[in-house]
């Protein structure tokens, strides 16, 4: 527990009548800070509101109170994103995640669920950041279905009068107004499973809906147990749409419902094709079939030998499944293609190249790393550049064979020629 929360519920303890003061005193805190404008501070904003919802849930028992409190916790979101640079999701979560599930404890045990679906929807008119519809998307584990469908019934009225009003469509040209209530409506219909209503809300905007949005409706028509609609609206995605990989993943589901092994097999190895990896090939195996992983194994292992494209993940793939002579060999036969942009993955493969004792595969990885650092004269990442330089001079020496690799000593050379003026890298 933080020290805050701590503090308020010590307080509470000794006066309990001043319980629920003490922690509005507290939430009225929030936002107002003179120096938590930075990003890397986001934090201590974060503990601060995480402090006031430990204070609630350790202090206040009865229904009612807490989920009043909560609701006026959430309206503190413009104060705090105001004062805040939340570029993190330090504080994002506090509010979409652990604010919701304190207010689903206290949710569930309230006595009149109608008037507390009536509070959560007069708390929407003013969600401005984003975070108040957690209470919206996870209605139905604290109301009853009955419930949930007056609040649609609510939304709905208002809804279908706006979409009346909107201006007609002129030279392909659709005019973009949001609808009052439309994406609540969206959230509630797919929990309920209302396949038809979710669609009728999507169509009435976008009437020719891109993947994306069709992917979105064949997965409420899959909840709700209708299949063959989902299948349906996912042939309407191509795979260069928008929701692609989403629509191969929710295919799997379909065929799988369907009874349609092959459908589900063709879709289980497009999403693996997508990222190869030691991961998502146990993913794959577990779909398809134990029996069908060496035939699998083989026949993804040629298809990256034959591409003329070096993938990073690929060859660590390759690696990870015990095939490192074929790693090594299409590393190094397309090392042109080799590209320090991607240093969030290479660092990592040149280590395993290293521990696999592959130097001169390690070597051209290191070599596209460092080369892209010191083009770019890239300051910030100088640091790297001179470990990676270091782990070049420390290879050397083990490479017999450079296979029409320019050996160490002449890179080396033609680096400093090339980069001698480059003082801050070389430590002058």
């Amino acid at each position: 527990m933080a020290r805050g929360a701590a503090t308020v519920v010590a307080q509470a303890v000794a006066r309990p009548t001043d319980a629920v003061k003490e922690i509005k005193k507290e939430m009225a805190k929030l936002g107002k800070w003179r120096n938590l404008h930075r990003r890397g501070d986001a934090w201590m904003a974060a503990e601060q509101a995480r402090a006031v919802l430990d204070a609630i849930g350790e202090t206040v028992t009865d229904p009612v109170q807490g989920t009043a409190l909560v609701m006026e916790f959430y309206k503190t979101d413009g104060r705090v994103f105001d004062a805040t640079d939340d570029s993190n999701g330090e504080i994002g979560p506090v509010y979409k995640v652990e604010a919701l599930e304190l207010f689903v404890g206290y949710a569930k045990r309230h006595p009149n669920p109608t008037k507390l679906a009536h509070e959560v929807l007069a708390l929407q008119a003013d969600d401005g950041y984003g975070v108040r519809d957690a209470l919206i998307e996870g209605a139905s584990e604290y109301l009853p279905a009955a419930v949930i469908d007056q609040m649609i019934a609510t939304l709905l009225t208002p809804w279908e009068q706006a979409l009346r009003a909107l201006p007609k469509r002129t030279d392909d040209r659709y005019v973009f107004v949001r609808l009052p209530g439309e994406l609540l409506l969206q959230l509630l219909a797919r929990q309920r499973r209302n396949a038809a209503l979710f669609e009728r809300l999507i169509l009435a905007r976008s009437p020719e809906p891109n993947g994306f949005l069709c992917t979105a409706i064949a997965e409420v028509y899959l909840l709700a147990n209708e299949p063959k609609r989902a299948k349906a609206w996912l042939a309407r995605v191509t795979k260069d749409d928008v929701g692609c990989d989403e629509a191969d993943e929710l295919r799997i589901q379909v065929a799988i419902a369907l009874g349609d092994p092959k459908a589900r097999d063709a879709a289980a190895v497009r999403t693996f094709r997508r990222e190869r990896s030691m991961e998502t090939f146990a993913e794959l195996v577990a779909v398809v079939g134990e029996d069908k992983r060496a035939a699998l194994l083989a026949s993804e292992r040629a298809a990256i030998l034959k591409s003329r494209q070096l993938r990073s993940e690929e060859v660590a793939f390759l690696c990870d499944m015990g095939f490192v002579d074929d790693a090594e060999a299409h590393l190094l036969k397309h090392a042109k293609q080799l590209s320090g942009h991607d240093y969030e993955v290479l660092p990592a493969l040149a280590k395993t190249m290293k521990s696999l004792q592959r130097s001169l595969a390690a070597t051209v990885i290191w070599r596209a790393l460092l080369d892209y650092i010191l083009q770019g004269a890239r300051l910030k990442a100088y640091g790297h550049g001179r470990k990676y330089l270091a782990a070049l001079d420390a290879l050397a020496p083990s490479i017999t064979d450079w296979r029409g690799v320019t050996p160490h000593g002449r890179y080396r050379a033609a680096l400093v020629a090339k980069h001698a003026r480059k003082t801050s890298f070389w430590g002058q």
